[in-house]
């Protein structure tokens, strides 16, 4: 059989085609591969932020919990409520947003709030200037914050959470009169 000189360049070509992938198929690769790594780094950014919001949701309903069963307990103990929410933190007379700071609560309320502060350690925006439960108000992302104040002489605890860079926050309030407490 006569060889012609179409059959071996069809061969050459066919041998060629088999070996290596051509200029524009790896250019489209890249570029399919970069596209793809565009848009996978943009949605985990968007789960990880929205993972945060969910954790200081999750911390700030922790604490709503946490809180309320302390006052159930602190009230059932017929002496341990006079402990834990002393005239001082809520003089309803002189202040009407005081903030709760350190020394200014009585020593049974400022160890259920250390305690909560060992429960809820990690800020979840992993902000190293503040811990994840303050005292406030502050308005600082992620942290959940106490303040008391008086509403028509009523002591209340103000528990309040920002949770995005909106100051978009959670707000709840419990009401001490519930527990046996008053100003």
């Amino acid at each position: 059989m006569p060889t012609t000189v179409f059959s071996k360049i069809k061969q050459h070509l066919n041998k060629k085609s088999s070996k290596a992938f051509t200029l524009i198929e790896l250019l489209v690769v890249v570029a399919i591969i970069g596209i793809l790594a565009a848009v996978g780094v943009t949605a985990f950014s968007g789960f990880q932020e929205s993972a945060k919001i969910n954790a200081t949701k999750a911390n700030h309903s922790l604490t709503i919990k946490y809180v309320n069963s302390s006052l159930l307990k602190a009230s059932m103990d017929n002496g341990y409520m006079r402990d834990f929410i002393s005239v001082r933190d809520f003089d309803c007379s002189r202040a009407q947003d005081r903030k709760i700071l350190p020394g200014t609560v009585s020593s049974v309320m400022d160890s259920m709030v250390d305690n909560l502060k060992c429960t809820i350690k990690d800020h979840p925006f992993n902000d190293p200037n503040y811990p994840a439960i303050n005292y406030g108000p502050r308005g600082i992302k992620g942290s959940v914050e106490f303040y008391n104040r008086c509403t028509n002489q009523k002591p209340i605890i103000h528990i309040e959470t920002v949770y995005n860079d909106n100051n978009d926050k959670l707000s709840h309030q419990i009401d001490l009169t519930d527990f046996g407490s008053s100003c």
